[in-house]
């Protein structure tokens, strides 16, 4: 996504990126907070299958109520494309984090 904006989402920057979609730090201009938007990317706004895959992915995850599973804000599409505003969680990256200091020991690994 090269555009700043995606409908009421300002883009600040990409956090990551996987098969099911791109994930950026956003804020959300009608709420005035920060949060983790998830998009599906452009290339796959034809395909069946994809769109399938995150609209359930959209309604189960919005449906969850565990104390380890980030929250979801809203789930939609604009101009055709789908997307998740979830809670931004900040912190590091547990890849940095793992390929600088290796495993980590059960202790600091463990959900608190």
């Amino acid at each position: 996504m090269t555009q700043r904006t995606f409908g009421p989402y300002e883009i600040e920057s990409l956090l990551g990126s996987g098969g099911m979609g791109e994930v950026y730090r956003a804020r959300d201009t009608r709420r005035e907070r920060l949060v983790a938007l998830k998009v599906l990317p452009d290339i796959f706004r034809d395909d069946q299958e994809y769109l399938s895959r995150f609209r359930r992915e959209q309604h189960v995850a919005a449906r969850l109520r565990e104390p380890h599973v980030i929250p979801i804000h809203d789930y939609g599409d604009v101009d055709g494309r789908l997307y998740i505003d979830m809670r931004l969680v900040d912190g590091e990256d547990i890849g940095a984090l793992l390929a600088r200091s290796g495993p980590l020991p059960p202790r600091p690994a463990r959900c608190t």
